[in-house]
């Protein structure tokens, strides 16, 4: 997988097409149905891994105490998305 940074949000490029992501620590979600188009030419001049643009935006995996099962679990510390919310007709 490919991702560029656009104005500091992802976006999945699979070399002739951009498409809107949603990236967490342990999650990644392409919207493979409606490529993005912009407004303006955007300029980018890096191509990223997912594990370099995970890194790049600060996302990585933390300790959290799992009060129910009395564990330390691994959980993601923040999602970055530029999946829009549509509205469910």
């Amino acid at each position: 997988m490919a991702y560029i940074l656009v104005k500091d949000k992802p976006y999945y490029t699979n070399g002739s097409k951009v498409f809107a992501c949603s990236l967490s620590a342990d999650k990644v979600t392409v919207d493979f149905n409606n490529p993005v188009s912009f407004k303006e030419e955007i300029e980018f001049n890096c191509i990223y891994t997912e594990d370099e643009i995970k890194r790049r935006l600060g996302i990585f995996l933390i300790d959290t105490w799992d009060g129910k099962n009395q564990k330390v679990v691994k959980k993601t510390n923040k999602t970055i998305s530029t999946i829009p919310k549509r509205d469910k007709e």
